[in-house]
This record gives C-alpha cells, sequence and structure tokens, in this order.
C-alpha cells in the first residue's frame, strides 16, 4: 500500500470538532458564534482539500499502474511469440517456449491483479471526493446559517435603533408639550395675578388704570395669600381671607377717602372687626359693603362710625 493510501486510511474522516460544537453550546454572542463556525470551515476547508489532493495523487498512481500493465501485456505477447517460435525447434524449444507462457499467463494474471487494484484506487479516490464535497457542502451551509444568523441580529439592531428614535421624537414631543403647558400656566398664573391686583386697586380707586408692573407690585405688597378669585358658572367671585393688605394700603396711603369692599364677594369670618378697628383712626370718609355681611359686622361698623362722628373726617358706610 503506498504512503498516500496509508495516509488516507489513518484520517478517512472530515468531521466537526467536538470544541467547535461545546464552544457553539456556550457562546451566547451570535458574533463570537459566527467567528467560531468561520474557523471551523476553514479547518474544514484545509482536509477537504488535503483529501482531493490525496486523490489526485491515487489516480496518478493508477494511471501509472495501467501504463505498467500494458507493458507486461506488451512483452507477454512478445514473450508468447518467441515461445511459438522455440517450438518449432524442437523439444527444447517446446519445454522453452512452455515455460515463456507460464510466464506470460502469470504476467498477465499480475497485469489484471494490477487493473483490478488501479480500479479499486479509482473507486476510493472517487468516494473520497465525493465525502470531500459532502463535507464543504455543509461548511457551505455553516456559512450560509451563520450569515442569516447575522442578517437577523443586524435586522433587529436596526428596529432597536428606529424603536429608540421613535421614543426621542415622542420624548421630544412630550418635553415641548410640557413647556407649552408650563407657558399657558405661566400666562394664566399672570392673568390671575393681574385681575386680583385691578380689584383690590379698584376697592380704592375705582375705574383708574395703572401700568401693568404696578398691579404686579400691588399683588406682592398686598394681595398675594389673602385674595383668590373663582369661576362660579358665568360669575367671577371675589374673597378675601384676610383684611390685612386692606388695612396696610390704609395705612400707606392715608390720602385714600374710599374703602369699596363691595366689590369682594366673600370676606372670612372676624376681618370685619378688625378692620372696624383701624377705621376708627383712618382718614378714609366713605366705605361700602356686600350687605349679606352679618349682623354683628354691621354692629362692629356702626362702633367705627360713632367714633368718627365727633372727628373732623365722619365716616360714612354704604350696604350694596
Amino acid at each position: 500500500m503506498s504512503l498516500s493510501l496509508v495516509s488516507l486510511s489513518q484520517d478517512s474522516s472530515i468531521g466537526i470538532s467536538p470544541e467547535v460544537l461545546k464552544n457553539t453550546r456556550d457562546c451566547k454572542d451570535p458574533n463570537n458564534i459566527r467567528e467560531v463556525w468561520l474557523a471551523e470551515a476553514a479547518r474544514l476547508a484545509d482536509k477537504a482539500d488535503m483529501h482531493a489532493e490525496n486523490s489526485r495523487i491515487l489516480k496518478q498512481e493508477s494511471r501509472d499502474l495501467a501504463r505498467e500493465s500494458e507493458r507486461l501485456a506488451r512483452e507477454s505477447g512478445k514473450q508468447k511469440k518467441e515461445g511459438d517460435a522455440l517450438v518449432n525447434k524442437g523439444t527444447e524449444g517446446v519445454k522453452k517456449g512452455g515455460e515463456l507462457k507460464a510466464a506470460g499467463a502469470a504476467q498477465l494474471a499480475e497485469a489484471e491483479r494490477l487493473r483490478a487494484s488501479a480500479s479499486a484506487k479509482f473507486a476510493e479516490a472517487d468516494r473520497l471526493k465525493a465525502s470531500a464535497d459532502a463535507k464543504q457542502a455543509a461548511a457551505d451551509a455553516k456559512y450560509a446559517a451563520a450569515d442569516a444568523k447575522q442578517i437577523a441580529a443586524d435586522a433587529k439592531h436596526a428596529a432597536a435603533g428606529a424603536k429608540r428614535s421613535t421614543a426621542d421624537a415622542k420624548q421630544a414631543e412630550a418635553e415641548a408639550m410640557q413647556v407649552s403647558a408650563d407657558e399657558k400656566r405661566a400666562a394664566a398664573d399672570k392673568a390671575r395675578v393681574s385681575l386680583l391686583a385691578k380689584r383690590f386697586f379698584q376697592i380704592f380707586n375705582g375705574k383708574t388704570e395703572l401700568p401693568e408692573e404696578r398691579y404686579v407690585e400691588i399683588f406682592q405688597a398686598y394681595v398675594a395669600g389673602q385674595m383668590i378669585v373663582e369661576k362660579n358658572a358665568n360669575l367671577v367671585v371675589f374673597k378675601m381671607s384676610s383684611l390685612d393688605g386692606v388695612i396696610a394700603y390704609l395705612h400707606a396711603n392715608p390720602e385714600t377717602k374710599v374703602c369699596n369692599l363691595a366689590l369682594i364677594n366673600e370676606i372670612a369670618e372676624n376681618q370685619i372687626q378688625r378692620l372696624a378697628e383701624c377705621l376708627k383712626s383712618i382718614a378714609v370718609s366713605t366705605v361700602a359693603f356686600k350687605s349679606t355681611i352679618s349682623e354683628a359686622d354691621k354692629g362692629f361698623i356702626a362702633d367705627a362710625v360713632a367714633t368718627r362722628s365727633t372727628t373732623a373726617v365722619k365716616l360714612k358706610v354704604q350696604y350694596a
């Protein structure tokens, strides 16, 4: 048996490495799996190339054997002719011719054996080539599977990127809506401040108008935390939880002549009593209230009027 046939008999199969199979099961990263299979496919391709080379060598040896067989056949024919010639020379020639015929027959038998061996080698070479082709096809299939997995991974990554883009767009839209809501709240707060400050200023000054920034100052100084406005059906209702701002305004502006609290729909309990005490010493000449204030509060106001009746500036009270 030739060296190439020995080599093939010792390694006649090309299989997937158990280590590769283990690494594939253990690996979680699709990119690493693809690299492992690419390396294994390259190894299998190298083995297939080696078997193909061995097959080529076997075919060459088979052709050499066939040529040798043909040479022996020609030599056998030549010897047979020489034997026939010797037969004509006599008994010795017959004997030698018989020997030559026997030798020719042996050589023919050897040639047939060599032909059979060559045919077997051809068959083995074809089998090895078929095996190598099958393993190459398997390697190609694994390449294709790895590529398909990579394409799927890329598609998932692209989908995730698209989702992130959509989420970012929704976040930007939400932030824009939040900014818009904040702006609307700021505008509403500004309008509320202006409305409350204007109503407070009207208590003392009627329909006189001020620059907008002056209303902000009045709100911060006298109104904040003491006066609110509510919408009830189609009505706007002003409520005061404290008259501290009114009393502070009268002290800060002693020239004020009118205090029209009839513009306020509701005043908290005990606040009018505190104002009545203040009216005994402040020079404001006219005050007005809703007629719905309590009889007790009206009594406190009457007491202030009586106190002011002995002063130069009398106090007048109106109920609306």
